[in-house]
């Protein structure tokens, strides 16, 4: 670290916002100072979040060195590979991070570009390190083989493991699926040079520290005993007892979760995330469990960039539809993630009301005041409550609908979507 200036990248950062921009940058600087640790940044397409996501990097970076960290990973989260090869560049203050093409965003692969990063001397220096991911590629764990990159990664490490050194020929042959051409051409002897490096520049401890998560790993003696057998069906053409997939599938996953406890991010930047909002689920499917570990680390600050952050309204004709009020539960999930589950039992706590949507009138009692009728406050087009200026009418009107809530006795949509 010795010749990473941050007072220099800072400046030099900052100085390419425009005012707006770098208020914002100082904002969520502040927020995440004040351990509010997941920040909403939400504007329209065009005014330059990526330049505030820019901002935030340098200053989350000078928050990370008056911490003692000793690298700063940043997890950059984008819905295509195309946006991420695009935008990572921008993301690149220090100019140090090795960025060719982010095709390597598969979460299973991600140990080797974790071991290869933070043993790259430029990187190191430059302090930053960047790392890609693509949600439909990194976090959904479909029942498909893979890619041929990521069977190859993963037979380069199996194939080192004493439970499976007497099988080496037949684990290739299951990895290899319909990839033979690939296989043979570049991606085996690819990535076990790959692997080989780092386990040089290592001396030893990759792939041995992943070696030693994989024999920790709560289920893999059932997945040990499964692919075992499952190679011996196949060498013996004997029935299967689970597909080629089904156990894949199982590997593919274990490889995730371990590069997961190896990621440990600094920051995570979630790019038009509204894009891949099961991301931001906490149910107990692999995919949720999956997310909740990675976004969920002690130290981990998250920064969620959109311009349409949750449905704005849901219309009468939608809601009898879909017997759902999707802008409603939308900005929950948002709120939910924002505020770490809180926000609903602030809500509950606080003898709200959520009207039904049939009784959302002004000609019903209640009726708010707007400015049309000459009052400083209201609620306006978007239901947005504004109250800049004391007046006796306001607190009479507060008076009135605190005592219509406390006395409604109808459906109240609170507690319809309390689950």
């Amino acid at each position: 670290m010795s010749q990473f200036n941050i007072d220099e990248i800072e400046k030099r950062t900052l100085s390419g916002l425009k005012d707006f921009q770098r208020a914002t940058v100082e904002r969520v600087d502040y927020l995440f100072r004040h351990n509010q640790n997941r920040v909403l940044v939400a504007d329209e397409v065009g005014m330059g979040k990526t330049l505030i996501a820019r901002g935030a990097i340098v200053k989350t970076a000078r928050l990370r060195i008056e911490e003692k960290d000793d690298l700063f990973k940043v997890i950059y989260i984008c819905s295509n590979q195309n946006i991420a090869n695009q935008n990572i560049r921008k993301l690149d203050v220090t100019g140090k991070n090795a960025i060719g093409s982010v095709s390597d965003t598969r979460l299973s692969m991600q140990h080797l570009k974790i071991t290869e990063q933070e043993n790259d001397p430029q990187i190191k220096e430059g302090f930053i390190q960047l790392i890609p991911l693509t949600p439909e590629t990194s976090f959904r764990m479909t029942t498909g083989g893979g890619s041929v990159q990521e069977r190859a990664l993963m037979y380069a490490i199996l194939r080192r493991m004493p439970d499976f050194k007497g099988h080496v020929t037949s684990l290739e042959k299951f990895m290899i699926m319909d990839a033979v051409k690939a296989w043979d051409g570049w991606a085996k002897w690819n990535f076990e040079n790959r692997v080989a490096e780092c386990e040089k520049m290592t001396k030893g401890v990759y792939p041995q520290n992943v070696i030693e998560k994989i024999l920790n790993y709560q289920e893999y003696e059932s997945i040990r005993d499964m692919l075992l057998n499952h190679l011996h069906e196949r060498r013996y053409n004997k029935q299967l007892t689970y597909s080629n997939y089904y156990v894949m599938n199982k590997l593919r996953v274990m490889f995730a979760r371990i590069s997961v406890s190896m990621l440990e991010p600094d920051l995570v930047i979630m790019d038009e995330f509204q894009r891949f909002k099961f991301l931001l689920s906490s149910d107990d499917s692999e995919l949720g469990i999956l997310a909740h570990s990675f976004l969920s680390g002690h130290d981990t600050r998250v920064l969620l960039l959109s311009a349409t952050p949750y449905k704005l309204y849901s219309t009468l004709e939608e809601i009898d539809e879909n017997q759902l009020d999707e802008h409603y539960a939308e900005f929950f999930q948002v709120m939910n993630f924002l505020f770490d589950d809180e926000v609903k039992d602030i809500a509950n706590s606080y003898d709200c009301v959520l009207l039904p949507a049939g009784n959302r009138s002004r000609k019903v009692q209640w009726e708010v005041p707007r400015k049309s009728n000459g009052w400083a406050y209201g609620f306006r087009r978007a239901n947005v409550w504004y109250a800049s200026e004391e007046d006796s009418r306001l607190q009479d009107y507060l008076t009135r609908l605190v005592k219509q809530i406390d006395e409604y006795d109808g459906e109240n949509w609170i507690d319809k979507y309390a689950e």
